[in-house]
């Protein structure tokens, strides 16, 4: 899902220069959506866990079910709420990737 970007960020690892990247995520398809983007979330973090950059992907809310945004404050250990970081209150650490 995100060799195309890894290819291109691996110079910034080789070079240990640290880097942000912003994403605002969008999809078609409602049907079968969740498990897609826990997909995209768990590769989203290969990626930040390989190099320690730093990663914010973005969601409309209106459109993500609550039971991915549980799943999202669970795995993550900030979240944007209006115009605020905020600390996840439901994050949970895990063992690195």
């Amino acid at each position: 899902m995100f060799e195309h970007l890894s290819r291109h960020l691996d110079p910034f690892y080789k070079n240990n220069t640290s880097f942000q990247i912003w994403a605002h995520v969008e999809w078609g398809q409602q049907e079968g959506i969740i498990p897609i983007l826990e997909e995209f979330e768990n590769e989203a973090d290969k990626l930040v866990n390989k190099g320690g950059l730093y990663l914010v992907c973005a969601y409309d809310e209106e459109r993500v079910p609550e039971v991915l945004k549980l799943a999202l404050m669970k795995c993550h250990p900030y979240v944007i709420l209006e115009n605020k970081i905020a600390p996840s209150h439901l994050y949970v650490m895990t063992d690195a990737v």
